[in-house]
């Protein structure tokens, strides 16, 4: 179902333009019941967002004035990319003339990169379709003299492909590259010497298909037919994961083979609000556990893609179960090298060993074997080579692959090359201009929490549950680096022991209580695995020696839960670390920011460090809980911070007197929110001008959870 979103109080003949549209989309279910109005952009914005969320088409319609800008925004905040239309160029050329050099090329041959245009009759205000998110955007203008022929575009190259397709869209095979998942796939399976059997469906066949196109493929690959009679029962999220597994299970067992996996056909049903989802099963199992992930959408649109993406998640849960085996393989080998070691002469070195750095002895050969490879450059900047793979954000799984670069440590060159939605600007009245008091109330109104430098927890979270982003993602996205001298390191040799607070704690406990207190297990394990290495380096950087303001630390007897030690255990394996030339780098992370992180020397003043120059755009920070928070307090309290904490260049205590109307004044800050709110960099108390992070910590004890802020007086008593 196709829905409308703009704005109200529309002029005539935008409002004639949005009839125009409804008219011709009739036959495809638009009516004004599809239709919602928004008070400004922030919402439509906003909702639109939530709407690909589910899997939904929405067409977003603005006016002319400010149209290219609004295409801008839309494309930013739906997490795609920016490209320009030389076919809109052509048209423009065609029929500008003589006015061409007074048109904004720029901005009317703006479309999403890879979308479908519908353009004009003259090539201005043209519109556009693209995959966004989970479901479909389409941009067109509230344009009554140029909408026919946008909207006639936009039926012919998208709305009919789609009727075409009809219910039967999935069953041929799509125009989808399988190739890089299906290697990935083999590969893996061959680090393990493992191979794996599918259970026969139309997913697996389209696997099947590519037999021929990758070395090994047969080795590592068994297709068997899995009869399973219908037991009768309605097909539920519950009952067909339960069904995916067991054939799996059974193919398993009939090909005698380490991994089984299947691929489920695609299940309706009606949810809790009446609306019908669709459904697919990918599922693998090896001898010690199984695992079925759902794949759905609420587009029937999107029906086709279901399960071209249940094969990508196949390919990740192998990856992940190979990753299993390899770990237990080296776990009964590190006993076994313990036990026949134990005898020999005392002061050997290998008495010394711990277990981890066996594990990652082990998984170092396993992957020398197959490549040389030991490091990942994640952190990216400059012009890309056409040969290096692209990352689609518009895929709930994301294609990323790897290829050997030509650098000199012949590392694996890893561009997500993705963005994410910017926040709406936050406004503010102009105070009016009251009559001099001596007292009244100071109100901050505060965005995020914490300093707002590196990575954020809340953000984080939300890239890996609603984008699918993995941890290698999120760490290059916070830590970007325009220079690519930033890169993740693996196989790093984890000390023995960190010390927190002059007490040293063995390596794994340390990271694991972190861990759980900065996080937690309510957090996905992207994010975990994220904050895994953010705490890592971290203390790698201050030399394994940390005081109690760097990080949180469980205390009082609590103990990490099993989801946080698994990812502890699975990261300690790999000894991955972020690195920036050839010196480890400094990781702050913060709770969250304010929809944009800043900048380590906005926080802390000193040197600006190129991974930590801020402006990281983090929108499911907006989302969390008490992400905007509003902190009130008298004149008389104010005075009492400050006077208290507050010293002037002299070294003398700050004192306030007079108006308090004029004791704070915001100087400066990034623009994080817009162009009147942002982290505050520097701010006057009284005739002290200071940072705001150390007015909000050292100033007010920590009464503001952020140093992103504004801040307004209402006077009291008039003096």
């Amino acid at each position: 179902m196709i829905k409308l979103f703009t704005l109200k109080n529309l002029s005539d003949f935008s409002s004639d333009a949005v009839y125009k549209i409804c008219l011709a989309l009739e036959q495809y279910g638009l009516n004004q019941g599809q239709i919602k109005e928004f008070e400004n952009y922030d919402e439509l914005y906003f909702e639109t967002i939530v709407a690909l969320e589910q899997g939904e088409h929405i067409i977003v319609a603005a006016e002319n004035e400010g149209y290219n800008k609004f295409k801008r925004d839309l494309i930013s905040k739906v997490l795609l990319e920016e490209a320009e239309s030389s076919e809109i160029a052509q048209e423009i050329e065609k029929n500008a003339g003589d006015d061409l050099s007074e048109i904004d090329m720029t901005g009317h041959c703006l479309v999403a990169r890879d979308s479908i245009c519908h353009v004009s009759r003259d090539g201005l205000y043209c519109g556009f379709t693209s995959d966004a998110l989970l479901g479909k955007v389409t941009c067109v203008p509230l344009d009554f003299m140029r909408i026919d022929r946008v909207i006639n575009a936009f039926r012919q190259d998208v709305l009919a492909t789609l009727g075409a397709q009809g219910d039967g869209a999935a069953s041929a095979m799509p125009d989808f590259d399988f190739l890089p998942y299906i290697g990935d796939m083999v590969t893996n399976l061959r680090k393990a010497d493992a191979s794996m059997a599918l259970a026969t469906s139309e997913a697996t066949m389209w696997i099947y298909n590519h037999y021929d196109k990758i070395n090994g493929f047969n080795e590592a690959l068994r297709f068997v037919e899995v009869v399973e009679e219908d037991d009768g029962e309605e097909a539920t999220a519950e009952s067909e994961s339960v069904r995916v597994i067991r054939q799996a299970k059974e193919a398993m067992t009939n090909a005698d083979t380490e991994f089984g996996a299947a691929i489920s056909e695609i299940y309706s049903t009606v949810n809790e609000n009446g609306q019908t989802v669709y459904f697919a099963y990918a599922a693998i199992v090896d001898k010690s556990a199984a695992k079925a992930k759902r794949i759905n959408t609420s587009n029937p649109d999107d029906l086709a893609l279901i399960l071209p993406h249940a094969v990508t998640v196949l390919a990740e849960l192998t990856g992940t179960r190979v990753r299993a085996m390899l770990n237990r393989r080296s776990d009964a080998s590190s006993e076994v090298k313990a036990e026949a070691e134990a005898p020999a002469a005392a002061g050997k070195l290998t008495d010394k060993i711990s277990k981890n750095t066996l594990i990652f002895g082990a998984i170092i050969i396993a992957i020398a074997i197959i490549s040389p490879i030991i490091m990942v450059a994640l952190f990216f900047g400059g012009e890309k080579e056409p040969s290096e793979p692209v990352y689609n954000p518009s895929t709930d799984s994301p294609y990323v692959t790897t290829a050997p670069s030509t650098t000199a440590n012949n590392d694996i060159v890893l561009r997500p090359n993705v963005t994410e939605p910017t926040v709406g600007e936050i406004t503010m009245a102009p105070t009016s201009a009251v009559a001099p008091s001596t007292s009244g109330t100071f109100t901050f109104d505060v965005f995020g929490y914490g300093h707002g430098v590196g990575l954020s927890q809340q953000g984080a979270d939300w890239l890996a549950m609603r984008q699918g982003w993995t941890w290698t993602q999120i760490l290059a996205h916070y830590y970007y680096c325009e220079d690519g001298k930033g890169q993740i390191l693996f196989g790093d040799v984890m000390p023995e022991t960190i010390s927190y607070d002059g007490t040293p704690y063995q390596t794994r406990e340390f990271l694991a209580s972190v861990l759980e207190a900065e996080m937690g297990s309510a957090f996905q394990p992207e994010a975990l695995k994220a904050q895994f290495v953010a705490i890592y380096t971290f203390a790698k950087y201050y030399g394994f020696d940390l005081n109690k303001d760097a990080c949180a630390i469980l205390g009082g007897g609590e103990t990490p839960s099993q989801k946080v030690y698994d990812v502890v255990d699975e990261m300690m394996g790999i000894g991955a670390y972020i690195a920036y030339g050839d010196k480890c780098a400094l990781t702050p992370f913060h709770s969250m920011s304010a929809g944009k992180t800043t900048s380590y020397y906005n926080s802390w003043g000193g040197t600006q460090l190129n991974y930590l120059s801020g402006a990281r755009l983090s929108y499911g920070d907006t989302l969390a809980e008490k992400y905007k928070t509003t902190v009130t307090m008298s004149s008389d309290e104010l005075k009492r911070y400050v006077e208290k904490n507050l010293k002037d260049e002299s070294g003398n205590p700050v004192i306030l007197s007079g108006d308090p109307s004029t004791w704070l004044s915001v100087i400066s800050h990034d623009g994080a929110l817009g162009e009147n709110v942002g982290y505050v960099s520097s701010i006057r108390v009284g005739g002290t001008v200071i940072s705001g992070n150390k007015f909000r910590i050292n100033v007010l004890e920590g009464a503001i959870r952020s140093h992103c802020f504004y801040v307004t007086y209402t006077p009291s008593q008039i003096g």
